[in-house]
């Protein structure tokens, strides 16, 4: 059986215990807190460049670019035109290069390095 002394150790123990932990939990809240608020900030960062990119007038080869799509909507029914089978741009398409594949989803193209 535990002497009164022995309980009262423990239990001193146990509450500091306790503390650190409170104090643990305090510390993950904040880092928790500290993250989303910076996502928040990027996500508003990312969102204002949307809008000064959307203001900003095309560069001369990506209007060029913007009239060749504008042309391909008005593809003809059998889906040719005359440089060739066009592919709708919901669907993906990959094509082999020399260092990796380029992807088309949606009109994009990100260019992915094989490993």
């Amino acid at each position: 059986m535990e002497t009164e002394t022995q309980l009262r150790i423990r239990d001193e123990q146990i509450l500091a215990l306790q503390k650190e932990v409170t104090e643990v939990k305090d510390q993950l809240e904040g880092v928790e807190t500290s993250k989303r608020r910076s996502l928040c900030l990027a996500r508003e960062r990312v969102e204002q460049w949307k809008k000064t990119q959307q203001q900003k007038p095309l560069p001369k080869k990506d209007r060029q670019l913007q009239t060749l799509m504008e042309g391909n909507e008005s593809m003809t029914s059998d889906n040719q035109t005359e440089t060739g089978p066009q592919v709708p741009l919901d669907q993906t398409v990959h094509l082999e290069t020399d260092g990796g594949i380029e992807t088309a989803i949606e009109g994009e193209i990100e260019t992915e390095v094989q490993a």
